[in-house]
C-alpha cells in the first residue's frame, strides 16, 4: 500500500468518508473490510474523520497510510464530522459509511456501477452482521429494518446514513449543505421537496455491528428524537410547534408499523423481533417523548448527545 503523500490524486472518481464515533478498532475492522475490496487507489480517497483518542487513532493511521485523517480532540456530533470530511473530499461521487459498518467486497464496484445512471442520491441495504444481544438488535431494527435487502432498484422514502452516495454536484448551499454539518435527513428532504427521487440499490451491502447497552441506546433515541424536533421547529411558529409536539403523542404507533411491517414482509429475523420488542416499544416511546419536548423547548443540548 502506498503512503498517502505518494498517490497522485489528480483524478478522483470517488471520496469514501467513514465517520468514527466509537473505537479505533471498529474503525480499523471497517477499513480491513473496505481494503479488502478491489479498486484503483489513484481514482478512489478515503478519508476517516473521529473523535477518539488521538493517540489510539494515530495507531490505526500509521497502519493505514493511504486514509487520510481528520481529527476532532473531544466529542463532536456526527454531523459535524461528516461535514469536514465531506468539505475535504475532492470525488465524483461521495460515500458515506460509519466505523459500526464492514463493507461488502463488491462495494466500492457497486456504488460505481449504481452512479453510472443519473441518479443522485443512493442508498444501499443495512444487514445485521451477527446475533447480538437483544438491545443491539432492537437498535438495528429501530434504525435499518426498512434497509433489509429487498427487490430490485427503487425510488425510495429514505436512505441509510451509513451506506449513502452522493453526486457531489447535488451538494450545494440551495439543497442545504454549508460546508460545515451535513444533516442526511434534513439534506435528502431538501432533494425531495424539489423533485429529485432517492434510489435504493440493495446490492451496495453493509453489514451493521455495534454493542449498546440499554441505558444508553434508550437515552440516544431520547436525544436523538429532540434533537429532530428543535431543528424542525426552529424555524416555526408556536403554534405549528405545539401542533406538531400534540401529534408526537401518535408517533409510536406509526415507528412501530415502519419497523415491524419490512421484517414480517421479507420474513427475516421474526424470532429476534419478537425477543426484542419490548425494547423496540420502549425505544419508539422514547424518541417521541424526546420530539414532543424537542417542538416545545427546542433541542437543547440533545444534538450533541445523540449517538
Amino acid at each position: 500500500m502506498k503512503a498517502a503523500e505518494d498517490v497522485k490524486l489528480d483524478f478522483v472518481k470517488l471520496s469514501i468518508v467513514i465517520a468514527s464515533l466509537h473505537s479505533p478498532a471498529a474503525l480499523e475492522n471497517c477499513l480491513e473490510s473496505i481494503f479488502a475490496n478491489d479498486f484503483l487507489l489513484h481514482e478512489i480517497e478515503i478519508i476517516a474523520v473521529d473523535c477518539c483518542l488521538k493517540e489510539k487513532t494515530a495507531v490505526c493511521a500509521d497502519q493505514y497510510p493511504a486514509v487520510n485523517f481528520i481529527h476532532f480532540p473531544v466529542k463532536t456530533p456526527l454531523p459535524i464530522l461528516l461535514g469536514a470530511a465531506i468539505a475535504r473530499s475532492k470525488g465524483e461521487i461521495i460515500t458515506i459509511t460509519d466505523s459500526s459498518c464492514l463493507v461488502a467486497g463488491d462495494w466500492v464496484s457497486s456504488i460505481l456501477r449504481a452512479h453510472e445512471a443519473d441518479s443522485p442520491v443512493i442508498g444501499g441495504s443495512v444487514e445485521m452482521s451477527g446475533n447480538g444481544n437483544l438491545t443491539n438488535w432492537a437498535a438495528y431494527f429501530c434504525d435499518y429494518a426498512q434497509f433489509l435487502p429487498s427487490a430490485p432498484r427503487d425510488v425510495v422514502r429514505v436512505v441509510p446514513g451509513n451506506n449513502l452516495s452522493i453526486k457531489r454536484r447535488f451538494l450545494n448551499q440551495k439543497t442545504g449543505f454549508d460546508g460545515i454539518e451535513f444533516w442526511k435527513t434534513e439534506w435528502c428532504g431538501n432533494l425531495q421537496a424539489n423533485g429529485i427521487s432517492l434510489i435504493s440499490e440493495p446490492e451496495i451491502r453493509v453489514r451493521w455491528e455495534k454493542d449498546y447497552r440499554f441505558g444508553t441506546f434508550i437515552a440516544g433515541r431520547f436525544h436523538k428524537g429532540r434533537c429532530f424536533a428543535g431543528r424542525r421547529a426552529a424555524h416555526c411558529s408556536i403554534l405549528t410547534r405545539l401542533f406538531y409536539a400534540a401529534g408526537s403523542f401518535l408517533l409510536p404507533f406509526v415507528f412501530l408499523f415502519r419497523t415491524l411491517a419490512p421484517v414480517f414482509g421479507k420474513k427475516r429475523f421474526l424470532i429476534k423481533l419478537l425477543l426484542s420488542l419490548p425494547i423496540i416499544v420502549a425505544a419508539v416511546i422514547t424518541w417521541s417523548a424526546g420530539e414532543a419536548i424537542g417542538y416545545i423547548a427546542g433541542a437543547g443540548k440533545s444534538c450533541g448527545r445523540a449517538d
